[in-house]
């Protein structure tokens, strides 16, 4: 479930209805597909329709490319499109653990392997 504010709860498929929002470059299932019935009956009926939320401050409009206001950095690794090796140290599982108890148990065990207790 997908919570809007304080008083709107909808599932996503809903919520994409509700709010107008253009799938047309979405390759997955399609969105008519993932409704359960009651709601293609009420889609059909006129109950829930496309585009009858409008939220302040969002502006889901059909004709604006998805990706107009996305600033991308280009990592300094990059050359001629392909990626450089890095200098950095590649991060272990001891760099994830947090409990002394666990990251002295990672130590002792043989890279690669899982003990199960």
């Amino acid at each position: 479930m997908l919570r809007i504010g304080d008083d709107m709860t909808l599932r996503p498929t809903v919520a994409a209805v509700k709010l107008g929002i253009n799938m047309d470059e979405w390759t997955g299932t399609p969105l008519m597909d993932m409704l359960n019935k009651t709601e293609k009956e009420e889609l059909e009926s006129g109950k829930l329709c496309f585009g009858s939320i409008v939220l302040p401050g969002i502006n889901l409009n059909s004709n604006r490319d998805s990706t107009s206001n996305v600033n991308v950095e280009v990592p300094e690794n990059i050359n001629n499109g392909t990626i450089t090796g890095s200098n950095k140290r590649k991060r272990t599982l001891n760099d994830y653990i947090v409990d002394p108890k666990l990251k002295k148990l990672a130590d002792s065990e043989p890279s690669g392997t899982t003990t199960n207790k």
